[in-house]
């Protein structure tokens, strides 16, 4: 998980002394993409999606991320995969082969 984590924009957050601890604990330092362990504050926006409707593979990928302290406001979810975007019509590109 750390790799996943530092390979979409998250980095190890070093130790933090008892001054700065205490200001993000109290609200006066800004330590909301912040947990005991990463620094999520230069994390990349995620678009995730499923195989279709009844697929769970995203939404337990969506959890593990969440409980890692990835920011809920960097993930964007789109549940009907593209069966159902294909279903709706929606444009879809396929790419050339040896492309």
């Amino acid at each position: 998980m750390a790799q996943v984590l530092e390979q979409l924009g998250a980095g190890e957050r070093a130790a933090t002394g008892i001054v700065e601890g205490l200001l993000e604990d109290w609200g006066w330092a800004d330590a909301r993409l912040k947990t005991g362990r990463w620094d999520f504050t230069d994390v990349k926006e995620l678009v995730l999606w499923c195989n279709g409707p009844t697929s769970g593979q995203s939404p337990r990928a969506i959890r593990g991320l969440l409980e890692a302290g990835y920011p809920g406001e960097k993930l964007k979810y789109y549940r009907g995969g593209m069966q159902m975007w294909q279903l709706w019509g929606l444009t879809t590109i396929v790419p050339q082969s040896g492309s």
